[in-house]
């Protein structure tokens, strides 16, 4: 029943009472029919609810359930913490996270139209990136005899957009094979395909860490900074801040917990010391174990179990 909030007073009451009795016809079995009534003012300002469209004689022959549709910011902080923890999805670059975020504020306000976008973004990425597919790679202990095999089937042209990338001309000993002789190129190739696989697996081991360390963020901010500050500590917030690719203890984000962490009062302090454990087990559960994640991990026990 669209806008129901506008019919004419009386009408929905016999819409309820005409459907109640003829449900019952014959002695039968009742027909169950079920009414969809949207309603845009809150049940609670005194100008909406269905007391205000109904008598009581038709709600008593309700049953009724009510349910709240997801605001779009509500969607859009959902899809903002995935891609923020995410350690396989394309990270968007500041300049084109802040173009879609434009077009869902100024636009269509659409969560479903946002995640379409982010589909086309990371589909474009894939085919122009010919190394796209790398980082992704499942480089686990158990899958490394897969990833070198993988690494090993690797052509000339993989081979050689691997060899452009400066982290690799400074791994391999500079650009030199690069602009050198068959010998040389044909080495270098062979230096990359060899290290490739651990190159990768550290990749992921520091990916694993960064989730680690942005699920600690997420749950100190949802502790300290629930109120009028979230908008700076949101998941939101915190992927604006990743695609920028400064340091975290620059963001704004690091920097408001860290202020409100030196202001605890006592009341907050048992849901702090619970967030700190959470932070603590998130930490430990990073691959690979034993890394900074571990040792982190070992210094906030060692804080929750100082004297207070």
């Amino acid at each position: 029943v669209e806008e129901p909030e506008h019919f004419p007073p009386g009408l929905l009451d016999g819409l309820v009472h005409a459907c109640s009795e003829a449900r019952q016809v014959g002695g039968e079995a009742p027909l169950p029919v079920a009414f969809l009534l949207p309603l845009v003012a809150a049940a609670g300002d005194g100008s909406g609810g269905l007391g205000s469209l109904l008598q009581r004689s038709a709600l008593v022959r309700l049953s009724a359930n009510t349910f709240r549709l997801g605001s779009a910011d509500e969607s859009l902080e959902s899809i903002a913490e995935r891609l923020l923890l995410s350690t396989r999805l394309p990270l968007p670059s500041a300049a084109g996270l802040d173009q879609l975020l434009s077009a869902l504020e100024q636009s269509h306000r659409s969560a479903a139209a946002l995640v379409e976008q982010l589909k086309f973004v990371s589909l474009k990425h894939h085919a122009t990136q010919p190394l796209s597919f790398l980082p992704p790679l499942d480089a686990s202990a158990e899958r490394r005899a897969d990833l070198a095999d993988l690494c090993g089937a690797l052509g000339d042209y993989q081979l050689a957009r691997l060899a452009e990338l400066p982290s690799v001309q400074r791994a391999v000993g500079g650009a030199s094979g690069a602009r050198g002789g068959a010998r040389q190129r044909s080495d270098g190739a062979e230096a990359v395909r060899e290290s490739l696989p651990d190159w990768l697996a550290s990749q992921a081991g520091a990916r694993q860490q960064r989730r680690a360390g942005l699920l600690c963020l997420l749950e100190l901010a949802a502790e300290l900074s629930p109120g009028a500050n979230r908008t700076l500590t949101s998941a939101r917030a915190m992927l604006c801040e990743l695609s920028s690719q400064r340091p975290a203890e620059a963001w704004k984000s690091t920097d408001l917990l860290t202020s409100k962490l030196s202001q605890v009062g006592a009341a907050a302090e048992p849901r702090l010391r619970r967030a700190l454990q959470r932070c603590a087990a998130h930490l430990r559960a990073a691959e690979p174990p034993g890394r900074s994640c571990a040792r982190l991990a070992d210094r906030v026990d060692a804080m929750l179990q100082e004297p207070r």
